[in-house]
């Protein structure tokens, strides 16, 4: 009778421990939160699309060819003595546009989150192209034409009247002309970022705005050089006009992203809006007495002018101009590992009161002004004709994302 009691209350016992387990087993687990939750995961990736990154890129862009609007060089016969207007004038260069082709540069840009939530940061960029020039030469026998000549329009008697500064003429003179024209384009920009990606929920897209600071420098020269050489002696003229645009102003920019597989595409559109200050300096150089030949008896000038750079335009200035600078980019990026991308992009920029070398050159020119005896107002003087400048590109690089 003992055992059988004994026998039941191990019995009971048992069931007693199964059904204990059982019920502990279909209690619900808690999972314990991570110490950083990773809320802009990709697909296939640890690292999230916008994580932090420094980026290395080489630009290819071009940029709007530099306004020329005053014919500089032109060739023609005796008679017409290379005037504008003259039967057999033909103008050699300027008025028109020159272009620079396309422009080699770089370009480094870094994005950090600065909490550990990621949804303040820092992004900062910096752009630089190498300066770009070219040049163009000419002389009579080289263009064909009996007479190399710069025109101008002469302002001596009240009236402009067409004239010219002949250089080469056979029998008479021999001389050439040249001209060198320089750009060099280069900006840096230093934004506060937001991070949207927590408003906009569990979605491959990812939003982030910008604002700052941004600084973009356009800086030009151009320097027409002529030689002339007769029985009165030898000229050599310099004219220097350089054009620096300096923009500083208030950035405001969005930065869109969407996912598709192991490629990120990104459109980026940013507006700038702030003050263009402008630095003109316009220099003569010369090494001998000049001859500056007109229709009307020739006289000869002493050194310290040039052709267009005359003592009454000669100098330096500041105008500052409001500006504003819309840009668009559209970039691709494609996931070689967790944290290397391989990267393109397309840019566009906008630029509004831009000063140029070519929009310095005034050809009103009053020659008594050099020789001691002055008539009429002295020109040429100086002018500040701004106008809109656009550079666009392409870009390819490698993104290191941290």
């Amino acid at each position: 009778m003992r055992t059988r009691a004994g026998t039941l209350l191990l019995v009971s016992m048992l069931a007693c421990c199964v059904t204990g387990r059982a019920r502990a087993q279909q209690l619900p687990t808690i999972p314990l939160p991570d110490a950083v939750a990773p809320r802009r995961s990709t697909d296939d990736d640890d690292v999230a699309d916008d994580a932090g990154f420094i980026r290395f890129e080489y630009l290819c862009w071009w940029i709007k060819d530099a306004p020329l609007p005053t014919p500089l060089v032109t060739s023609g016969t005796p008679s017409g003595r290379g005037v504008i207007g003259a039967l057999g004038t033909s103008v050699l260069a300027g008025a028109g546009q020159q272009s620079f082709g396309g422009l080699s540069g770089g370009r480094l840009r870094y994005l950090e989150w600065t909490d550990s939530e990621g949804d303040y940061g820092v992004e900062a960029g910096a752009f630089y192209f190498e300066h770009h020039a070219v040049h163009f030469q000419a002389s009579a026998a080289a263009s064909g034409d009996s007479v190399l000549a710069i025109p101008f329009m002469d302002v001596s008697s009240g009236r402009p009247q067409a004239s010219s500064l002949v250089l080469d003429q056979p029998g008479v003179s021999s001389g050439s002309a040249a001209l060198y024209e320089g750009t060099q384009l280069w900006g840096v920009d230093f934004n506060f970022a937001l991070n949207l990606n927590d408003w906009l929920g569990d979605t491959s897209a990812n939003v982030r705005l910008l604002t700052g600071l941004n600084i973009v420098d356009l800086n030009e020269s151009l320097q027409l050089i002529t030689d002339s050489s007769s029985a009165l002696g030898v000229a050599h003229h310099s004219d220097i006009f350089a054009a620096r645009s300096n923009f500083m102003g208030i950035d405001f920019a969005a930065v869109i992203g969407q996912r598709w597989r192991r490629a990120y595409f990104e459109l980026i559109p940013k507006f700038s809006v702030g003050a263009n200050v402008t630095s003109d300096y316009i220099v003569a150089q010369d090494v001998s007495p000049a001859i500056f030949s007109v229709n009307a008896p020739r006289v000869v000038y002493n050194s310290h002018e040039g052709t267009f750079a005359q003592p009454s335009n000669i100098g330096h200035d500041w105008p500052t101009f409001f500006s504003v600078m819309p840009q668009l980019q559209a970039r691709s990026t494609f996931r070689l590992c967790p944290h290397c991308s391989l990267t393109m992009a397309f840019d566009g920029l906008f630029w509004t009161n831009v000063l140029r070398p070519g929009g310095m050159i005034n050809p009103q020119i009053n020659p008594t002004q050099t020789n001691g005896s002055l008539v009429g107002q002295p020109q040429p003087v100086r002018v500040f004709n701004t106008g809109n400048f656009w550079a666009q590109g392409f870009s390819g690089g490698l993104q290191v994302s941290f």
